[in-house]
């Protein structure tokens, strides 16, 4: 029963998430600099 509630409590924001999934472009920046600043980011805000 508990894992039914939270595929209810969880669907709605899944359905959501897919329409505001965007493409953005930077000027100068390949796809490996981008995932090395994102990575870099994500390890610097996730250990603060």
């Amino acid at each position: 029963m508990k894992k039914l509630f939270l595929l209810f409590l969880f669907c709605p924001s899944l359905v959501m998430a897919q329409h505001y999934s965007d493409a953005i472009e930077i000027p100068n920046k390949g796809s490996d600099q981008l995932y090395a600043a994102t990575k870099e980011w994500f390890g610097i805000k996730l250990n603060a």
